[in-house]
């Protein structure tokens, strides 16, 4: 489950954005990536209470999958705030863990290999980058078209 810091998704999106208008609040909610992080905090949200509250989370995950052609596995943590300019076709499996401020673009698969999952932290991953597996790392820039299965 994501911690939901909504101030702080926000102040994210505006300090990489660098909006300037007085009142960027109307900016940031035209935009897609931070519309998709806050449905996927609600939708995780009500997934992880159990029950009938998990099949309510998996149809707002399917909704969001339709609107966005993103995958967010619901079980995926998101620690800090994370940023996509272009949410298309983004995949995060369920185990994957995303700490700090992160930024991914479109196209890219973070996931399962052997069993294991991504741990990242203050990351930016490029277009179509692959990690998955058994992988830490922070402070790093991943660049696009790059496959990542094990730590250097």
């Amino acid at each position: 489950m994501s911690k939901f810091n909504f101030v702080s998704d926000y102040n994210a999106y505006v300090t990489f954005y660098k909006y300037k208008s007085p009142l960027p609040i109307f900016q940031v909610f035209m935009t897609p990536g931070f519309l998709l992080l806050i449905l996927y905090r609600f939708y995780s949200s009500i997934y992880c209470l159990g029950g009938i509250f998990r099949f309510l989370g998996r149809l707002l995950w399917l909704l969001t999958y339709f609107l966005f052609g993103c995958d967010i596995n619901p079980r995926c943590k998101i620690y800090g705030t994370l940023i996509m300019p272009h949410p298309v076709g983004i995949v995060l499996g369920e185990g994957v863990v995303l700490d700090g401020c992160n930024v991914i673009y479109q196209n890219v698969t973070l996931g399962v290999n052997r069993g294991h999952y991504p741990h990242l932290k203050n990351v930016t991953v490029y277009t179509s980058a692959v990690v998955c597996g058994d992988v830490k790392l922070e402070d790093e820039i991943i660049p696009a078209l790059s496959k990542i299965l094990k730590n250097k």
